[in-house]
């Protein structure tokens, strides 16, 4: 069982999260800053839940409070931890180890550029040792002598083994992986198919000899969640991470819906992160379009909050909590550069930290003493040495690695800049802007907007305009009254954006989603469904459909619920009350009527499209519902000709009912841009023939 919240503290919150490194990105940074700060100004207990496998919580933890990152009130527990202890062994811990390097009878072969060594016994390569900096064992590969790995061996820190990974020799994947509690005792086992890599079966071991069994991992991690969510019903589970299969997946396959569940959208949701109605990222697609599931999505930016908004429908769950701008320490005594720009990012190709190298290129032929250095870490650091080396910047461009004093490095620079092309808010533009060091930053959605002021406090660049952003670095380099002007105005972000207001923002929020967990009414897309849609008078579309309540019991008379048409301008939304007929199947029959007047007379262009909701107020909690087709009751599409327009009934993939109104005028006028190029393409066509015809140059 988890840690026992402590006495005179309340509810617990939840927060998910993959994993948790202190060598960590601007997600974890963010999350672990709220946590410590929620468990310090409330009564909630915090507990962070991780799910990788890492056989080294416990030094990890104790790095984290060495560095003032979490307290006592901030829990973190680990899936692979929580099931050792849950298995029961009681055998006693296996002593500290510390394996050699050289064994008894082998040849050692040390490996170039890492702390890693192969072995052999008589000519034949047997065994891979892998160390990291400190020369702890991390793994060792075991081969056989055709050079196929059998299998390999997980350690922790104290030199004792964990994890045995048994691999399938001709894929090169796993088969068959058991785990080891502290005394050596194995308490998990995961089977896997090496063609395509998918768990097929988990077996979790009891010391009384039961065996649990669960169909995947996933089904292992949901079991988990639930048997919290049983054991803390009123506890708030909120999922932070944006990968594919992660913490949303988890969260939305739970069994148990007493609990509330958050999601915290942090980064673009968006393919094109400029096009707010393109193609949805799909680490987010599943989420957004099962937002219903959620009492909460979180985004970090208002404006975000409203594009989400505006594309799929009013929403009450959705909620905007910008980050706070951390307060710096006054005791520091760095002193500030004015020749140094900083980059801090994760060394990805979202951040486009390539763009700034290249524009450094022209800064240094004007200005040869300015440095620009890159903090972080990532997969991209190998090709940034290599563009600094083809730029033949070694002496003006360096890579510095990650830093835990992000606030440090931003005091000592001149300014900072900000080069990617895609962001959910951009923590490092805060924190660079709260210790006075002015941002120079892409203008991208979302975040550096929301808070740089353009030729105030700092200023915003046109993406991927690498001209523009050399020329705002040289601009700055050459005007120290403007970079004091800028800092000292960057510097007003610490009360703009304060931890006080961050913390009371979701302190309401948690005391708004118990609140409505206990008076909303129950209501989900699959509860509405829309049987019907008549042309009446060639004025009228009579809409009816079905709410179906099942053990919810009959919709009371406080209730209200009406139509609500919803247009992306959000200018010309309408709202129909709707007539009620009980049916004691459990369903409710409704019928209304849309005027298309009132459609057409707020219609501004040609084209104009509305999604289908039902809204249902009660308790001061409305809800926002899609009318969804019924299937096999409304066809794909269908279209009715009335008042100069044609009207298309129609549904998207996820089945939300969309009204399209075009006027025919605009149809008339699209069909003759489309004879009139057709016409021009034949022309073209018949010329072309024409002259190779004749053999007439052209």
């Amino acid at each position: 069982m988890l840690v026992r919240e402590k006495k005179g503290r309340t509810d617990s919150i939840y927060l998910l999260l993959d994993t948790v490194n202190p060598k960590r990105g601007g997600l974890t940074r963010n999350l672990l800053r709220r946590a410590k700060l929620l468990s310090e100004s409330s009564q909630h207990d915090i507990h962070i839940l991780t799910f990788d496998f890492n056989p080294n919580y416990k030094q990890i933890r104790a790095c984290l409070e060495e560095k003032s990152l979490i307290n006592e009130c901030v829990y973190i527990h680990n899936l692979y931890e929580h099931l050792a202890i849950q298995s029961g062994f009681s055998q006693p811990l296996l002593p500290f180890q510390e394996p050699p390097i050289e064994e008894e009878g082998l040849q050692v072969d040390p490996v170039m550029q890492k702390n890693a060594y192969r072995l052999y016994r008589n000519g034949l390569y047997i065994k891979y040792k892998n160390y990291d900096e400190k020369n702890r064992l991390l793994w060792i590969d075991y081969f056989n002598e055709n050079r196929y790995r059998t299998k390999r061996e997980t350690y922790d820190y104290d030199g004792r083994l964990r994890r045995t990974t048994y691999m399938d020799y001709h894929k090169n994947k796993p088969k068959q992986i058991r785990y080891f509690d502290e005394g050596g005792c194995c308490y998990l086992t995961k089977w896997f198919n090496p063609e395509n890599g998918q768990c097929t079966r988990v077996n979790f071991f009891y010391d009384d000899n039961r065996i649990d069994t669960f169909k995947d991992e996933r089904d292992l991690k949901i079991s988990w969640l639930d048997r919290l969510a049983d054991a803390f019903p009123d506890a708030i589970f909120q999922t932070e991470n944006t990968r594919l299969d992660k913490t949303d997946e988890l969260i939305l396959g739970m069994k148990n819906n007493q609990v509330a569940k958050v999601k915290v959208v942090h980064s673009n949701h968006l393919k094109n992160p400029s096009d707010v109605q393109g193609p949805l990222l799909e680490a987010h697609e599943n989420a957004i379009n099962n937002a219903s599931s959620f009492d909460a999505m979180v985004f970090i930016t208002q404006k975000q909050k409203e594009d989400v908004r505006k594309r799929f429908g009013p929403r009450t769950y959705y909620h905007a909590i910008p980050h706070s701008a951390p307060i710096p320490s006054n005791s520091s005594t760095i002193k500030r550069d004015p020749w140094r720009v900083v980059c801090i990012a994760r060394f990805s190709r979202s951040k486009k930290l390539d763009h700034a190298i290249k524009a450094f290129r022209k800064v240094v032929t004007k200005f040869p003493q300015a440095r620009l250095e890159l903090w972080g870490f990532g997969p991209e650091e190998e090709n940034l040495r290599k563009i600094i080396k083809r730029l033949r910047l070694e002496e003006h461009v360096f890579i510095k690695g990650f830093t835990h004093a992000a606030l440090d490095v931003f005091r000592g620079a001149a300014f900072s800049v900000v080069c990617s092309n895609r962001e959910g808010f951009g923590l490092v533009i805060a924190e660079s802007m709260s210790v006075g060091t002015p941002v120079i930053s892409y203008d991208i959605n979302y975040g550096p907007r929301e808070m740089i002021s353009h030729e105030e406090n700092g200023l915003l660049i046109p993406l991927g305009k690498i001209d523009k952003l050399a020329a705002a670095m040289i601009d700055l380099f050459s005007h120290q009254e403007k970079r004091e002007r800028f800092g000292k105005e960057a510097r007003k972000i610490v009360d703009t954006m304060s931890e006080r207001t961050y913390v009371t923002r979701w302190l309401q929020l948690y005391d708004h989603i118990k609140n409505k967990k206990k008076h909303q009414i129950k209501v989900g897309p699959k509860d509405c469904s829309l049987t019907g849609v008549k042309l009446t008078n060639k004025k009228t579309l009579q809409v009816s459909g079905e709410i179906y309540l099942g053990d919810k019991g009959r919709i009371n008379e406080d209730l209200s619920v009406s139509l609500y048409l919803h247009h992306p301008s959000q200018q010309l939304t309408q709202q129909v009350p709707i007539q009620m007929t009980w049916n004691e199947e459990g369903k409710e029959r409704f019928t209304t009527e849309v005027q298309l007047s009132d459609l057409l007379n707020g219609q501004k262009t040609g084209q104009d499209s509305w999604i289908f909701f039902l809204r249902f107020s009660d308790n001061d909690f409305p809800v926002y519902t899609p009318l969804r087709a019924k299937s096999n009751s409304i066809q794909y599409k269908r279209f009715f000709l009335a008042q100069g327009s044609r009207i298309l009934i129609r549904c998207d993939r996820q089945g939300n009912v969309i009204l399209s109104i075009e006027r025919f005028r605009r149809i008339v006028r699209g069909l003759k841009e489309k004879f009139k190029k057709r016409i021009r393409h034949h022309e073209a066509t018949l010329k072309t023939r024409i002259q190779k015809w004749l053999q007439v140059p052209s």
